[in-house]
């Protein structure tokens, strides 16, 4: 797996040329006819290293990206979380730094703000910080855990996360505890699902149609909502795998990255996933400005992150 050995090795650029990001509209969004733009509104590509996530705050209207800084399976403390403008300035880079005596933070991934709290996975724990002042303010384990991903909030206030189980090698990804997803209780992790099924469990975002999850491992490439039971019912399989970040659309629709695929797929209930913007590299952990209709792409191969106008 060439994109996994390229993460693994944390370059500063792409080791081979790629065609301008293209972004497809489809005949049930678009305003005039179809047609594809290569439009970027943004590309950040200095002061980042290896970013996994963007999260938008609405309320403070800004940008968190959270970068793994090195090999994402080390306990090096160095990672940190940056804080940008939405015309793609750093308000501050190291908002939360791993390297500060009073913060640990290894290789940040997913992140989700729930009131004032900004919860990132990181390695085994979910770390909360104050999103305002990026302060830390608590710690939840998991014992045992080696790759936890990605973050949602449940209509209950409980967070999930996922724990994808894997180790990245230049050989590719390989297992290293089952998989599974959890939640909180008082800070104390409950697992919901586990096993081979899940399939390496990546994104991860609460939606009105209930928990939805992808997958990172497996030939099935699913899309998959999860009952409280742990149950897992399958709701689309996607061309190509290494899903990794997983963002709903207003129209109700959903947006998933695959390293596999270099792009970001439109998935729609009942309609074959089709690709909405492709030549991306390895896109990670999606999110969605609903302010300016943007979506934010971090690349972690490559050091970036892309601001893009969608559709």
């Amino acid at each position: 797996m060439k994109r996994l050995v390229v993460f693994l090795a944390a370059c500063s650029s792409r080791t081979s040329p790629l065609p301008a990001p293209t972004v497809h509209e489809h005949p049930e969004m678009a305003t005039t006819s179809p047609t594809a733009t290569t439009a970027i509104a943004i590309d950040i590509t200095d002061g980042l290293a290896m970013p996994e996530t963007v999260v938008w705050d609405p309320d403070q209207d800004i940008y968190f990206i959270s970068n793994m800084n090195g090999d994402p399976a080390w306990d090096d403390d160095n990672g940190y979380i940056s804080k940008v403008s939405p015309n793609g300035e750093f308000l501050d880079r190291f908002f939360i730094d791993g390297r500060q005596p009073d913060i640990t933070l290894h290789a940040p991934r997913g992140m989700v703000i729930g009131s004032d709290t900004l919860y990132v996975a990181d390695n085994h724990a979910v770390r909360l910080f104050d999103r305002k002042t990026g302060k830390p303010t608590g710690t939840w384990e998991v014992p045992g855990s080696v790759f936890l991903n990605d973050l949602a909030i449940d209509d209950q206030g409980h967070v999930l996360v996922t724990e994808t189980g894997i180790v990245l090698t230049p050989e590719g990804p390989v297992t290293k505890r089952p998989f599974a997803i959890y939640r909180f209780d008082d800070g104390k992790p409950v697992e919901l699902a586990s096993g081979d099924a899940l399939h390496g469990p990546n994104g991860i975002e609460n939606t009105p149609e209930g928990m939805t999850v992808i997958e990172f491992m497996g030939s099935e490439n699913g899309v998959f909502r999860l009952g409280a039971d742990g149950h897992k019912d399958l709701i689309a399989t996607l061309p190509t795998g290494e899903l990794d970040g997983l963002a709903r659309m207003p129209d109700g629709s959903l947006l998933v990255t695959s390293w596999e695929g270099n792009g970001v797929y439109r998935v729609v209930d009942g309609k074959k996933p089709v690709m909405a913007v492709e030549h991306l590299g390895a896109p990670a952990g999606i999110a969605y400005d609903s302010i300016r209709n943007r979506i934010l792409i971090p690349l972690p191969t490559s050091n970036e992150v892309l601001i893009q106008p969608y559709p």
